[in-house]
């Protein structure tokens, strides 16, 4: 076990989440009836306590698996071709909990507390791949982005009302009655604020957008090699992406 990328892998997580990981990882050791507990293991037992146990009796037909497959190549290869990027960990289209892939990544080191503009917007970037390839390789949008969205809205609003990263300037908005943490109110939002906001926001996700989908475009012929081979082994892991 490399117990470094292990703790980067678990990064954030507290002393009794790490102890239900290392228990899922012996379950799984047990079931397999291996006399020892392997790296594999624990990033299993990692996932399925984070995302959910493996739904492999819910087979997807081979046109929902292909749609997965390029989604989540998009997400891969855009991370690929980002500086500011975490590491690529593993790809998979084997349904875990409410999702059916997952593309994990490994950070150099903790970011939990501080991340540059550059970090977030790669990993807004990243996070819009899914989209962006739906949209150019099978020429339609998928439910299946709706958390990307999710995430990668949060990302750009903290950018615009909290941490003072975008044109707006350095000002903390309130968008959902909270305080800072220091025992008083952010500041409310008038209209033109609210306005000038969202419009910043929607800015930020555009621009991520469209250069999720240029890096797609001019690496077509490693997302469809990674689309095939997610079809044929269901998970990649980080070696066989980049060898």
């Amino acid at each position: 076990v490399d117990l470094r990328k292990l703790a980067l892998y678990t990064a954030g997580l507290a002393g009794a989440e790490l102890k239900n990981v290392v228990n899922e990882a012996c379950i799984i050791a047990a079931r397999e009836e291996s006399k020892t507990i392997t790296q594999r293991h624990l990033q299993e037992g990692y996932d399925k306590m984070s995302m959910g146990i493996e739904r492999k009796n819910n087979a997807l037909s081979d046109e929902a698996k292909m749609k997965t497959a390029y989604h989540e190549a998009g997400h891969a290869v855009v991370s690929m071709m980002l500086e500011n990027h975490m590491e690529l960990h593993k790809v998979t289209i084997i349904p875990r909990g409410k999702s059916l892939g997952l593309t994990r990544f490994l950070p150099e080191e903790d970011k939990m507390y501080s991340m540059q503009r550059e970090e977030i917007i790669d990993q807004i970037t990243s996070t819009l791949g899914g989209r962006a390839a739906e949209m150019l390789f099978i020429n339609t949008l998928t439910s299946g982005a709706s958390h990307d969205i999710q995430v990668a809205t949060l990302y750009a609003r903290n950018m615009v009302t909290k941490y003072g990263m975008s044109k707006i300037g350095p000002v903390a908005y309130n968008a959902n009655n909270e305080n800072n943490g220091y025992g008083f109110n952010i500041f409310e939002m008038s209209e033109g604020n609210r306005k000038a906001i969202e419009d910043e926001v929607l800015s930020i996700i555009k621009s991520c957008e469209e250069r999720a989908r240029k890096i797609l475009e001019e690496n077509k012929d490693l997302v469809i090699r990674m689309t095939t081979a997610l079809m044929e082994l269901e998970t990649i892991d980080a070696p066989h992406v980049y060898n």
